[in-house]
Formats: structure tokens, C-alpha cells, sequence
């Protein structure tokens, strides 16, 4: 997992799988939130993640 600052928004990269192990750990802390949002990567994203871990093998 890995946590983003800026200003009052946070980032949280976590495996889809978890995101109900977040939420329940939010409620049980009285974390509150306004929003919450779920994006999932684009082709262009992934192609992009390819080309990378292609790039790094290749060093």
C-alpha cells in the first residue's frame, strides 16, 4: 500500500481486494471522508507500465 499527500487529499494505491479491509479499518478509527473515488488504469497506462518494466529488464 502506499499513501499520497496533498493538502487535505490522499492517495491510496492498494490492491482492489483490500479496499474493504480500508474501509472497515477507517470506521472502526472514526476516520471520516467526503468522497471516495476508485480509478482504474487505461490501456495507455498499461501500456506505459509494459514499456517500463521492459526497459528496466533490458539494463
Amino acid at each position: 500500500m502506499k499513501i499520497y499527500s496533498e493538502k487535505k487529499q490522499y492517495t491510496i494505491d492498494l490492491a482492489q481486494s483490500m479496499i474493504p479491509s480500508l474501509l472497515t479499518f477507517l470506521g472502526h478509527n472514526n476516520i471520516n471522508y467526503s468522497e471516495i473515488s476508485i480509478d482504474k488504469p487505461d490501456l495507455e497506462d498499461y501500456f506505459l507500465k509494459v514499456a517500463s518494466n521492459r526497459k528496466s529488464m533490458e539494463l
